[in-house]
């Protein structure tokens, strides 16, 4: 029975695997922080089963290459502050509603128990944040002249686009009768 078998790189690294639950010094991750073919990467880097058959044996990829997720899903950083937006002054359900997604869903992903979120789950919430209303708060100056003619109600911005509009109706206008005085005179 062999208990070990040793291996030489080109690199002159003299590897000892595992044969019948023998300890090793490293191991090879196909994870997707690694090149094609796999790299050779210290045991110390792996993460081990706790129970089961495979008891005391190394996961298939590194810690580096579990901890960086799925393409296909979103970390907790982006996303908690959306959903921190979508819980204020909202139930559950009222929230289950914008997004169209599950209530016990929606309570892991608020207590924090999800780290990762698939990317569909993402744009749902996404589109419920960017579907809320914003209170509209005048940043602008204020002054008695808009009060007067009506316009103290409306948003700085409101107003810029307002003046932009009539400078623009004023422009067609000046348009036309530059055009008119042309045939007359």
């Amino acid at each position: 029975m062999v208990l070990f078998q040793a291996l030489s790189i080109p690199a002159t690294i003299i590897i000892f695997l595992t044969v019948r639950g023998r300890s090793m010094e490293s191991k090879r991750c196909y994870g997707p922080l690694h090149p094609p073919g796999g790299e050779l990467i210290s045991i110390e880097n792996f993460t081990f089963n706790k129970t089961g058959p495979r008891a005391g044996k190394p996961l298939s990829r590194c810690k580096f290459c579990r901890s960086s997720g799925n393409p296909a899903t979103v970390p907790s950083s982006i996303f908690m502050p959306m959903i921190e937006k979508l819980f204020e002054e909202r139930t559950i359900g009222e929230v289950s509603e914008l997004t169209n997604l599950n209530r016990e869903l929606l309570r892991d992903i608020q207590k924090g128990k999800r780290k990762r979120i698939y990317k569909d789950t993402f744009l749902k919430i996404n589109r419920a944040v960017s579907s809320i209303s914003r209170e509209k708060v005048s940043i602008g100056p204020q002054n008695n002249k808009t009060k007067r003619n009506g316009h103290g109600k409306l948003t700085y911005e409101e107003r810029l686009n307002l003046r932009l509009l009539v400078s623009e109706v004023q422009k067609e206008r000046y348009k036309i009768d530059r055009k008119l005085l042309k045939h007359v005179v």
